[in-house]
């Protein structure tokens, strides 16, 4: 009798290890899947992500393109506004020379 029950003993304990031998590769395997098809919706994620970063660059420089358009105009504009307060600098200068030979004169 002592014998049966060691007997069933060790075929429980044989059961018992095949089955969480077997659940164990189950659920590896599944974490396996559940990992190459994460890893597949990354890929097509990434795809978006690097639209997105391309959308975004090129955005980006035509920012920077009117940047650069809106300074050169600016720098045009404030070379003008330079050469406007000079020649009138210059004609200023010339009348206060025209007048203090004027009132030289008399």
């Amino acid at each position: 009798m002592l014998v049966f029950l060691i007997t069933c003993l060790i075929f429980i304990f044989r059961l018992a290890f095949a089955f969480l031998t077997f659940k164990s590769r189950e659920a590896l395997n599944n974490t396996d899947e559940e990992y190459t098809n994460a890893r597949e919706d990354q890929h097509f994620e990434q795809n978006k992500d690097i639209q997105n970063l391309l959308a975004t660059l090129e955005t980006t420089k035509k920012q920077l393109q009117a940047s650069k358009d809106r300074e050169k105009k600016s720098i045009e504009e404030k070379n003008e506004a330079i050469r406007k307060s000079l020649t009138l600098q210059q004609k200023v200068e010339e009348l206060e020379a025209d007048l203090t030979l004027a009132s030289q004169n008399k």
